[in-house]
């Protein structure tokens, strides 16, 4: 248990933490990334199990978000949601999309 808080730590803690710095990689294409306290511990698990230590957290990340660094650009996705089933490759990231606005008819006749 311990070494699964010192994991989500080197996560999130410093203050230029590798949560962090992907969390401002979203933020450039107006995006913001959310991890839940339960796909931060999944995260940490899978190092500890995998026996990679901080090196491999920042391998699970990538592993992670990859996809997804490439669908957020220049699209409508404003949020997006890591959970434990996203790291464990159960389910999809949740996303959050801005709302389409109806464009209002035109009428150029006159």
């Amino acid at each position: 248990k311990q070494c699964i808080t010192q994991s989500t730590a080197i996560l999130t803690q410093p203050k230029n933490s590798m949560v962090s710095q992907y969390k401002y990689m979203f933020e450039l294409d107006n995006c913001k990334l959310n991890f839940t306290d339960e796909a931060l511990n999944a995260i940490a698990e899978l190092a500890i199990k995998k026996r990679t230590g901080a090196r491999g957290l920042r391998n699970i990340l990538e592993n992670i978000l990859m996809d997804i660094m490439y669908e957020v650009p220049n699209s409508d996705i404003t949020h997006v949601t890591i959970t434990r089933d996203v790291v464990e490759h159960q389910s999809k990231p949740e996303y959050k999309r801005q709302p389409k606005i109806r464009g209002k008819d035109c009428d150029c006749s006159s």
